[in-house]
């Protein structure tokens, strides 16, 4: 899910600013999305068409968050008081409702567990990577924080190995090849223009942020 939210930001961009990417990061964005795929077939399970159709209505949702963000006037501290908020409320009505079935809520997890989750999902989720996101969105505009997003399955699958003991098979590494590859090459290509950019000789960047408005 997380290659293809540097997919569709491209796509929200082309149609909300008609910036067409340059044909070096298209062809990065092949690579990554090509990654993904790999690894996804290499890896899912029984999901089939209709996790596929969860996971790319998430990317779309990402995507048009880190455009967000890219405008919004607000600071991280504001951004995560927004998200951490929301997910908590959402959170309790699901799992009140029994929508989302939890062990949280039932006592069935040790003082142990509640710890590491609260640290993990809490501090580092929601605390720690919403804040680095936004201050990296709002320096280097949308398109490459969600290239580098991609990077996340390949870090868990390098985790996965010394923490987990689960294999990384040849054809799993050259997927994940392909994504860093791709996000590397996104990074270091010339960004598209706009259709007002190109009549005017202009080289386009991302949107310019919103001022911060306190």
């Amino acid at each position: 899910m997380p290659g293809t939210v540097p997919l569709f930001v491209t796509l929200l961009l082309l149609a909300r600013h008609r910036r067409a990417p340059s044909r070096r990061r298209l062809t990065a964005l092949g690579l990554i999305v090509a990654g993904v795929a790999a690894s996804a077939v290499l890896t899912g399970g029984p999901g089939g068409p209709g996790g596929i159709a969860v996971l790319l209505a998430a990317g779309f949702v990402w995507a048009a968050y880190t455009l967000g963000l890219a405008r919004t006037g607000l600071d991280p501290v504001g951004v995560i008081a927004i998200v951490a908020l929301s997910s908590l409320i959402a959170a309790l009505v699901l799992a009140a409702t029994g929508a989302m079935p939890s062990h949280l809520f039932t006592g069935g997890i040790d003082p142990g567990a509640w710890g590491a989750y609260a640290l993990v999902q809490g501090v580092g989720t929601g605390l720690l990577s919403t804040a680095c996101y936004v201050v990296a969105v709002k320096h280097l505009g949308s398109s490459i924080p969600a290239a580098a997003g991609a990077l996340s399955p390949v870090l868990t699958a390098l985790l996965a190995v010394p923490l987990l003991a689960e294999p990384l098979t040849p054809g799993l590494a050259v997927a994940l090849a392909l994504i860093a590859t791709g996000v590397a090459a996104f990074a270091l290509a010339p960004a598209g223009a706009t259709q007002a950019a190109r009549n005017k000789g202009i080289p386009a960047s991302d949107p310019p942020p919103a001022p911060n408005i306190r």
